[in-house]
């Protein structure tokens, strides 16, 4: 009888941390996936601080740096610039901006790469992604039109 009701409370369990994770990805923009409840993937969170950058490169081969230029105040708007590598090797290169509200921040996109964003500070940002699609690292953003994407 024990093993049954820890079995049911397992269950109950990895359903509810299931559900937490989808409201996280809704609210943060980021694509929802679907697994069985004991199979929960939740989205990994990096802090961007003023003064550096991050490289993302996906599993498939394309690439991004992402460099939040001002930061705003809550409820203002934040920019960012961007250079994308597609996995052709075709690179682009742009400018965005995000606005956080009601506790939700818009996806920061840079070419074909998605992150979820929020406010963090005057000075910061947190980004958030799926550690099984991508790889992140911080840079310094010094090295912004110099850094290879490959």
């Amino acid at each position: 009888m024990k093993k049954a009701l820890r079995l049911i409370a397992a269950f109950i369990l990895g359903v509810i941390a299931t559900l937490a994770a989808q409201y996280v990805c809704f609210c943060f923009h980021v694509p929802i996936r679907i697994f069985p409840p004991t199979a929960v993937i939740a989205p990994k969170s990096v802090s961007l601080n003023a003064g550096k950058m991050i490289l993302v490169k996906t599993k498939s081969g394309a690439a991004a740096l992402i460099n939040l230029t001002s930061y705003g105040d809550y409820e203002s708007e934040s920019t960012y610039r961007w250079r994308f590598r597609s996995r052709t090797g075709v690179e682009t290169k742009g400018a965005g901006s995000v606005k956080e509200k009601d506790s939700r921040g818009p996806p920061v996109v840079a070419g074909g790469i998605r992150l979820g964003w929020s406010y963090g500070s005057k000075t910061n940002c947190w980004l958030y992604y799926f550690e099984q699609d991508m790889t992140v690292q911080l840079l310094p953003d010094t090295t912004f039109d110099t850094e290879d994407l490959k």
